[in-house]
């Protein structure tokens, strides 16, 4: 643990949490300015101006989770930084980014509010931040007891809940997955719809490997953001090896978080600098997309006797990934 996340954590023992999700006032604020942001309605002196006066009543050391993934603009999340740098206390934002801010918390320390977080029951419905006060949703960051008894049988899981047209790219080209697949975008992939999450999660028990499509940084690819959530955090405490498809530097920032990927033993080491001038604008990510596909194909090509052979040789480093989520869990 650096010194960076101890302090954080020493933090959060005493800070003002400034809302909670019966009453995300200041959240809701913020996601609006980002879309008239994006809408080309509000440049960033206005942005600038409307997020200092949101302030003003904060007096005392603070934390704003966003009750959502991404701040939807690395823009907007940059200006609110820079305005409560200049706040007389000390305000933190928790929120999903691999970025680093001077008052974001670490996406480990983060894990503190994502344990939090409800998911529903179904896999095929997308949550909403009313629904997830639910008192029926899994929480699977903090019932660990979810994760007992892991029992290897399956070569890999590739659940995706939302629909992109990068994850559509993907799944319609994929080969059929030896093992689980869902994408709740797709009828080729609706047959197994109606899992609870708490399935899910014995499907990532089951599997050796487990294919992570990670949140992306939307809607313009030009941010070069990458994002560490649920869709991560729940294979590595399975004890799954995780191979990931996300924003930029994903592997890079998660592995400088002590979090071991399984991308560069499969060959999916995709961010390195001849893709990187490649990233950009609406550009469409062909290249990348088409080089997971393959890979995805080849680790189901694999017999499950040579992804066991590896498993078993990287059984240590699997552990260590969960144990350091827990640490902070």
């Amino acid at each position: 643990m650096t010194e960076i996340q101890k302090s954080q954590i020493d933090f959060l023992k005493t800070a003002k949490i400034l809302e909670t999700t019966k009453s995300p006032h200041l959240f809701h604020e913020i996601s609006l300015l980002t879309t008239k942001y994006m809408e080309g309605k509000m440049d960033e002196v206005t942005i600038s101006n409307h997020i200092h006066d949101m302030f003003v009543g904060v007096t005392e050391d603070s934390v704003l989770p966003f009750w959502f993934e991404v701040a939807g603009c690395t823009r907007v999340l940059e200006i609110l930084d820079e305005v409560i740098s200049g706040h007389p206390y000390k305000i933190y934002i928790a929120i999903s980014t691999t970025l680093s801010y001077d008052n974001v918390l670490d996406p480990l320390v983060n894990l503190h509010f994502w344990k939090e977080m409800k998911q529903p029951e179904s896999i095929s419905e997308l949550p909403s931040l009313e629904s997830r006060l639910q008192t029926n949703y899994c929480l699977p960051l903090q019932d660990l007891s979810l994760y007992d008894s892991i029992s290897k049988t399956q070569k890999m899981c590739m659940s995706v809940r939302k629909w992109s047209a990068s994850r559509e790219y993907i799944f319609n080209n994929l080969n059929p997955i030896d093992g689980y697949s869902f994408f709740g975008g797709s009828t080729k992939y609706d047959n197994q719809s109606g899992l609870s999450f708490s399935q899910l999660i014995n499907e990532y028990k089951k599997s050796y490997i487990t294919v992570v499509c990670e949140t992306e940084p939307e809607p313009d690819y030009s941010q070069k953001d990458s994002f560490i959530t649920e869709k991560t955090f729940c294979p590595i405490l399975a004890e799954s090896m995780i191979v990931v498809v996300g924003g930029y530097e994903t592997v890079k920032r998660f592995e400088s978080l002590g979090i071991k990927t399984w991308n560069n033993d499969f060959g999916f080491d995709y961010w390195d600098s001849k893709h990187e001038p490649n990233y950009g604008g609406h550009l469409q990510r062909t290249e990348v997309e088409d080089k997971f596909i393959e890979v995805v194909n080849n680790i189901n090509n694999l017999s499950i006797n040579e992804i066991q052979n590896i498993y078993n040789r990287d059984k240590e480093l699997v552990e260590n990934n969960k144990k350091l989520l827990i640490r902070f869990i």
